[in-house]
Parts: structure tokens; sequence; C-alpha cells
């Protein structure tokens, strides 16, 4: 039903600071639809988890694997880390900008518009992107850590 996170930079501040722990609610997608969850449907302005596409690349078989090491180690090593990098398959914090439907073929397909709320000074666009909504992964809704800034994320 929640999951919880650890914002990896600071890219969304000053809404969400590097290392703060969020909870987030998954998206399940039904088909080409929008992704839906307990939070609802994925909405303009909403913090939402975006996936970086590495799913698609890794055998399911080695994710497995990977998470059965991650657990026994208490998330401190990783066989997929040590072959792509720590970062690789992570998830990042970015808010949604707008929600575009594409034909496709015979389907119609969702794309959203996320963005970083902080651009980078080298390049002010690099942090947006157009993404499938199968790589929405869930909704950012409450931050837990640090207890000086527990509260909603809007």
């Amino acid at each position: 039903m929640l999951q919880s996170w650890q914002v990896r930079d600071d890219l969304m501040r000053p809404e969400l600071r590097k290392a703060d722990i969020v909870l987030v609610t998954p998206y399940i997608l039904f088909g080409d639809r929008s992704p839906i969850s307990l939070a609802g449907l994925v909405q303009e302005n909403a913090v939402v988890l975006v996936s970086d596409g590495a799913e698609n690349i890794v055998p399911y078989m080695r994710k497995v694997e990977d998470a059965v090491v991650r657990f026994i180690t208490l998330q401190r090593f990783s066989l997929i880390g040590q072959e792509f990098g720590k970062d690789f398959n992570t998830p990042s914090v970015m808010r949604v900008r707008n929600m575009v439907q594409k034909k496709g073929g015979p389907h119609v397909e969702t794309y959203y518009t996320v963005a970083t709320d902080v651009q980078r000074e080298a390049d002010r666009t690099s942090g947006v992107q157009e993404v499938s909504a199968a790589r929405i992964k869930g909704r950012v809704v409450f931050r837990i850590w640090p207890l000086a800034r527990i509260g909603l994320i809007r």
C-alpha cells in the first residue's frame, strides 16, 4: 500500500531535499490507460517517482536474485549495482508538468512531461523529460524524515 523511499538529490528543493525519506503510493497501470493508485490518478503538479527505464534491460530472474541478495545483506550489497553502478534502476523524484495522449498504431498511449523543481545551471531544460505512463511508479504523498519537516507533499 505504501513504500518508503529516500530522496537521492536536491533537484526538488525546497519541497524535498537529499536524504529526505518519503512515503509513496505505488501506481498500477491497466493496459494503456493512466496509472492509478490509492492517491488517485496522475495529475499535474503531483510529485511522482519516475523509473529510469532500467527494468526493461535486466531480465526478471536477475532482478529477483538481486532483491534476495539485497534483503539478506540489509540493502548493503546489490548484484545489479555491482554490475551497472549504484544508481542503476533507481527512480527519480519529479513533478508532473502535463499529460499528452499520443496515437501509436491501434492504441492511444499516455505520456507525461515531468521535470525537477530545480534546473541545472548549465542547461535549464536538462531536468525535463517526456515519459510513458509505465515509467510513473508512484506518487510521493508524505515526508517522514527528518522529523522537523514531517508532513504532506504538495
